[in-house]
């Protein structure tokens, strides 16, 4: 049988803009999941962790979900277990740059979410704070000055 892969991203997908899945359509989502099962495999593609999507996607749609693509590629789940694919020597620079982001102390930053190997400084909250967008230049401009001599050398990429 063909079998085709879905991945569904979170923000602006699955979770409206206060990360909920709207109840409406509850009922009709864990429908069409159930629909394709068997056909399809479906998973969630986020730069969240684990624990966000334990926190914001009800038991009743996760367990649907083949498995998770988190942080934005660097970790696979099936739901309990997750494989980080970041080879060690790179998360030592992340936490190293996300040790120092943390000394800056951001006045719009709500919190540092927990990451095995990707840093997510969270500028809202499911209520309140500032689109990420707004912020982004003066995070850039920091994260390329700390780490412009490894750039520059060769050792890290920064897009």
């Amino acid at each position: 049988m063909l079998k085709f892969v879905i991945g569904i991203d979170l923000h602006g997908t699955l979770l409206d803009n206060k990360w909920e899945i709207k109840s409406d359509l509850l009922i009709p989502l864990e429908k069409a999941l159930e629909g394709v099962r068997g056909f399809c495999e479906v998973y969630v593609c986020s730069g969240n962790d684990l624990t966000f999507i334990h926190k914001f996607i009800p038991k009743e749609i996760y367990r649907h979900f083949d498995g998770y693509i988190l942080e934005t590629g660097c970790v696979i789940s099936d739901g309990k277990n997750e494989d980080v694919i970041v080879p060690s020597p790179m998360i030592e620079v992340i936490r190293d740059l996300e040790y120092k982001l943390k000394k800056i102390k951001f006045p719009w930053v709500q919190y540092f979410a927990r990451r095995k190997s990707t840093i997510s400084l969270f500028t809202r909250t499911e209520s309140e704070g500032e689109p990420p967008d707004a912020v982004f230049p003066e995070v850039k401009a920091i994260v390329k000055q700390i780490f412009f001599h490894k750039r520059c050398a060769g050792n890290t990429r920064f897009y």
